[in-house]
């Protein structure tokens, strides 16, 4: 049981950073939808 509950938590911890990543990716992308309707 102990051993499922760690691999559980290191799969939140990669999901997490995965989240991080696309949350600071987020702006960028608007900023390049901005450049995008400019055109």
């Amino acid at each position: 049981m102990g051993n499922g509950l760690k691999q559980t938590q290191k799969i939140d911890l990669s999901t997490d950073r995965q989240i991080k990543k696309i949350i600071s990716l987020v702006p960028n992308i608007k900023r390049q939808a901005k450049r995008f309707t400019k055109i």
